[in-house]
């Protein structure tokens, strides 16, 4: 038997960020400005309207500054809103901490002497809505992180959600993903009391898109765990039992981006989480990694670097690598709401050579994942078996991930596993024992199962055609002996009765005739 090996082409889309070090961040390496101040804090955040943020934020300043932070000397936090040169607007200073009445109701619950600018925003309505730029006062230092903006965004969905439901879920309120990969969308969901949801009962989970009310449109529910084919190539990995919907999207294409709603249907008990919608978003682009730098850009002082990249396919985690180092080592952290991100970190001493120099940093993503297919077995030997020999058998399969192996062999008592790996050998004690084999490749995303292999044997590679020749040849001989042993007996009775006329004898020769013929 030929052995076919499947060899999987994988396109891998590559992202890049360059970040020059003047001993001063360069969060945005697109920013000409040389800010005197950066911080470290996240480029979005959401939050619901009638809540409040926590903004985490640390800052640095630049050596090269004309005035340099005094620790010892008072110090104060600024919030400007919309645009960072707030002389051209002063209502854009939303924050100032040596007031006592500010527009914005914040709060700097960090300690500035030490570098920690983390704020408290309270109150918030969705006109808050808008990009915000941390300045920091310690006179005669003054500096505004002008390349490093946060854009804050105030939804009111949830808080005006008027629709009268008994199903929640909490989960990222936006996704987006890389077309050709997958996206693992973390879920866990809470039911009413009056919704009669029992763990006990078996229950299915429903991804409906568009629109929550899918009676509207059927079409638009394109995944119930009920069904064994789906519109949309989706499993749900987490325990429904346990209120987890965690949930695999793969083989995404830009198509995909839309609206979705997450349903439950655990007889009688049927309810659809229609003020939790999640947007998933779709791009043929990676996002760009993230350098960032923590510590003081000083001379001889030391200095911790990060590059990290989103990973919404943990599945087929970013592949970073930098000027820094060769091969460092990539880390997938979990973040707070269950989505992961790949790092890549190294620490160094800052020396002169260090002013000026660029870091470069690129995050490769590996696309066009697939359940596994065309799989295929070899046998060795090839030819046929004989009692007292080895045979051993390999399955191959194209998959994306990697496909894991099961070998299965055909018995009286059933199919009965026997290997769980890509080969499997055996000795042939018995001839007459030869078993059919199969195998089954698996991955994440499916699996597939290879026809019966049908052994031969070389001591006798036809031996059900033999059974049956000798069969029939016994059968024949058989017969013609029964005719002989006949017509020797109708010839003795013949020949010991009186003689009879020509009529009779004729009459008798004339059966006999047609008895042997």
């Amino acid at each position: 038997m030929m052995s076919v090996v499947a060899v999987q082409s994988v396109k891998m889309v590559t992202a890049n960020m360059l970040l020059t070090v003047f001993f001063v961040s360069g969060a945005l390496a697109d920013c000409r400005l040389q800010p005197g101040l950066f911080i470290t804090a996240p480029q979005e955040m959401e939050a619901l309207s009638g809540s409040c943020l926590i903004i985490t934020c640390n800052f640095g300043v630049n050596i090269s500054a004309k005035e340099t932070f005094d620790s010892l000397t008072a110090t104060f936090g600024v919030w400007i809103k919309n645009d960072s040169r707030f002389g051209n607007n002063p209502n854009n200073m939303i924050f100032n901490s040596s007031r006592m009445n500010n527009i914005y109701p914040m709060d700097i619950t960090g300690d500035l002497s030490q570098k920690n600018c983390t704020t408290l925003f309270s109150s918030l309505i969705t006109s808050y809505t808008d990009t915000y730029y941390f300045r920091f006062e310690n006179w005669p230092f003054l500096a505004t992180a002008s390349c490093d903006p946060l854009q804050i965004t105030v939804k009111g969905a949830l808080a005006a959600c008027s629709k009268d439901t008994s199903l929640f879920i909490t989960a990222p309120k936006n996704m987006e993903a890389l077309s050709g990969s997958c996206l693992l969308i973390p879920c866990n969901f809470s039911a009413k009391p009056d919704t009669g949801f029992n763990s006990t009962r078996t229950t299915f989970g429903v991804w409906i898109k568009n629109d929550s009310r899918f009676g509207n449109d059927r079409n638009n529910v394109i995944f119930n765990s009920s069904r064994v084919n789906n519109s949309y190539p989706m499993s749900i990995t987490g325990d429904l039992s346990q209120k987890n919907c965690t949930t695999l999207f793969s083989r995404l294409v830009t198509n995909y981006t839309d609206t979705y709603y997450f349903r439950i249907e655990n007889r009688p008990s049927r309810a659809t989480a229609v003020c939790d919608p999640l947007q998933i978003t779709v791009k043929d682009s990676p996002p760009r990694p993230r350098i960032e730098i923590s510590g003081d850009l000083k001379e001889k002082e030391s200095v911790t670097i990060s590059c990290s990249a989103s990973t919404p396919c943990p599945h087929s985690p970013p592949k970073l690598t930098w000027n820094l180092q060769q091969d460092p080592p990539n880390n997938i952290e979990e973040n707070p709401d269950q989505t992961f991100t790949t790092k890549i970190q190294k620490t160094i001493t800052l020396s002169d050579t260090h002013d000026g120099f660029t870091i470069s940093c690129s995050a490769t993503y590996p696309v066009n994942e697939d359940a596994p297919k065309n799989t295929s077995v070899s046998i060795s030997p090839s030819g046929l078996v004989s009692a007292g020999s080895w045979v051993n058998l390999t399955c191959s399969s194209r998959a994306k991930p990697p496909a894991n192996f099961s070998w299965f062999k055909n018995s009286k008592d059933g199919d009965i596993s026997v290997a769980e790996e890509v080969f499997y050998s055996f000795n042939v004690t018995n001839v007459t024992d030869i078993e059919d084999y199969y195998c089954v490749a698996t991955n994440d995303l499916g699996n597939q199962t290879l026809s019966w292999i049908h052994l031969k044997s070389a001591d006798n590679p036809e031996f059900g055609v033999d059974v049956y020749v000798t069969v029939k040849i016994l059968g024949i001989l058989t017969l013609y002996s029964t005719l002989i042993i006949f017509e020797c007996w109708l010839r003795s009775r013949c020949c010991n009765k009186p003689v009879k006329d020509a009529g009779e004898e004729d009459y008798v020769n004339r059966v006999i005739e047609i008895q042997a013929s």
